[in-house]
């Protein structure tokens, strides 16, 4: 009995680790079409994440998308114009800003820990971007958090 409770807990471990991986998707298929992936783990390959040091005082920045524009939602303008989200990432968050190569048009919401942020600056001191591989789960209104990362190519 003791081996059979054993062995069952191992295997819904098992279940349970494999599940927890990102589904990998194409980066042009998730930038086509983002909210086809709502609320799913996926990972993207060889995304260009732009390093900011966010704890060194900077200019003014504007937070807000000038109207039509849809720099922060990754989406169609809304109806009148205006864009259908802002990225207002959680408190202990910061925004990545993320190019995805195949469609360099594409600003979507994406945000991960500060511990997180600091290790990949920490890992990459001399650089203004890092190839990152990121695995997120999220939706288009509200942005994609990044549970995962691992250096691109």
């Amino acid at each position: 009995m003791k081996k059979l409770t054993t062995s069952l807990a191992i295997a819904f471990l098992t279940i349970g680790s494999i599940f927890a991986q990102g589904r990998v998707v194409s980066n042009a298929e998730f930038a086509t079409n983002p909210g086809k992936f709502n609320e799913q783990m996926i990972t993207l390959n060889n995304v260009e994440v732009e390093l900011v040091d966010h704890t060194k005082p900077a200019g003014h920045v504007h937070s807000a998308s000038a109207p039509g524009s849809n720099m922060n939602s990754g989406m169609p303008s809304g109806p009148g114009g205006r864009g259908v989200a802002a990225c207002n990432p959680p408190r202990s968050f910061v925004k990545l800003n993320v190019t995805i190569k195949e469609k360099p048009d594409y600003h979507g919401c994406f945000f991960m820990s500060e511990q997180m942020y600091k290790k990949i600056l920490t890992a990459n001191p001399d650089k203004s971007a890092a190839s990152l591989n990121i695995t997120f789960k999220g939706n288009i209104t509200s942005g994609f958090m990044v549970s995962l990362y691992t250096a691109g190519k």
